[in-house]
Formats: C-alpha cells, structure tokens, sequence
C-alpha cells in the first residue's frame, strides 16, 4: 500500500499550515511533503505541485507513493478547482501509510474497506488542568477538539435513550444527530490518529452504516461497558 497524492492546483510549492487550514485540511498540518512540479496534462488541467505525505514522516509500515503524474498506474479525483486527490490504482492508500506517530488508545474497528482501523475513545482525549481559587482541578478539553465536542454531547444523549427504550423493550427514538452530523464526528476521530479527511475516507468508502455504528460506539468506549456487563453477569452466575 501506498499514502495519498495531492495535487495542488496553482501552486508552485507544498501548502502552508495556513494554507491547508483554509482548505480545511488540518489534519495534514505539520507533515513533511514530498513534492514535485504539476505542469498540466489530459485530465488535469492547468499547473500546480504534485505533494504526498514524506517517507520520513511515515510510521513504520507506511509508504510514500511515488510522487507525481503517472495516469496509467494512478487514479484521480477532482474535489474543486483547486485540489485533486490520486493514489496508486493497484496500491491504494491503508491504516499503516495513513497512521499518526502517535496515537491515542481506542478500539479497533474493521471499516468500509477491509482494514483494521484504531478509533480513539473521546475519554482519552488529551486535557489540560485548571486550578481555581479553592484549588479544585478541573480537566478541560483542548480547544482544538471544540469542534466535536456539542456533537458528544449529542451522540451519548442518543447512545443511552436507546439502551434505555431497549431495555424497556420500546422502539428507540429517532436519534437527534443527523447522519450528516454522525459522519463528521467519526471521521474527526479518525482524523486524530490517521491523516484523513472526509475526502480520504469516501475515496476509500471507509463509512456505511455499520462501520459508523460501531466506530461512533467506539469513540464512547462502548466496547469497555460491554466487557464490563458481560464480566458482572459471569460473576452472578
């Protein structure tokens, strides 16, 4: 397997942090790209850079691809006019090219495209500590997770109606995040361990029903209640 390509349309050199930010593509800020000059061919016009994550920013196991136009061992994907993302057609990109140095604990979820994935629990998300006067500690979420945060809320809300009108033998609710919304989160968190955006996952078809269950379970570390049900009820027998 080999990591993602990227063309940059327009662009005579690897984006900036600032740059990769206004095309929302945070989570490949502060890697090591390698690059090499677009000057236009058939299926993508105009000229730009050519950029895939480096080999030395790779985890072990990961590679890079080979970086440049080459159609015919390639396929592309237009996102907009100003980016289009490849990948090496029998080489596509896998969890081992795409993984962070450093991870965060989860659960391992098999997704859309055969491959075992770590999705991180929203518990082990990293914190930071606030004194107050009293010296009381409080541990607050780091600013950059704001953006999934009213989402949690909304998600457990959803995650335990449900257990409850199942336990109660009713039907559960209709949840009140939207599949939209339930999309956005899992890929976020996914985001947090491996260089992948919602373009990278639907080129991959990383999402479908019941991957996003059970990786969205993830993220509220429901595979640990389960053992921990499953270890008392061993207990009462």
């Amino acid at each position: 397997m080999a990591g993602f390509l990227y063309c940059f349309m327009g662009l005579k050199n690897a984006p900036t942090g600032d740059q990769l930010a206004a095309m929302k593509m945070d989570y490949l800020a502060g890697a090591t790209f390698s690059q090499s000059a677009y000057l236009g061919r058939e299926k993508i016009p105009g000229t730009g850079v050519i950029c895939a994550v480096a080999q030395s920013d790779l985890a072990a196991g990961g590679s890079e691809p080979r970086v440049g136009y080459y159609p015919e061992k390639q396929r592309w994907e237009k996102i907009d006019e100003q980016l289009w993302i490849g990948w090496e057609t029998n080489n596509p990109p896998g969890p081992a090219d795409l993984v962070r140095r450093q991870v965060l604990d989860g659960h391992i979820v098999t997704l859309g495209d055969g491959h075992p994935w770590l999705i991180p629990c929203e518990r082990y998300l990293p914190k930071t500590m606030v004194v107050n006067a009293k010296g009381e500690v409080t541990r607050v979420p780091l600013e950059r997770f704001a953006p999934v945060r009213d989402l949690s809320e909304l998600l457990r809300e959803d995650f335990y109606t449900a257990l409850a009108e199942q336990a109660e033998g009713k039907e559960a609710p209709s949840p009140k995040m939207t599949g939209a919304q339930q999309v956005k989160m899992a890929t976020f968190f996914l985001g947090l361990n491996y260089r992948v955006g919602w373009m990278e996952a639907n080129c991959l078809l990383l999402w479908n029903d019941e991957t996003l269950r059970e990786s969205l379970q993830a993220v509220l570390d429901v595979p640990s209640m389960w053992k921990i049900v499953a270890a008392q009820n061993e207990k009462k027998k």
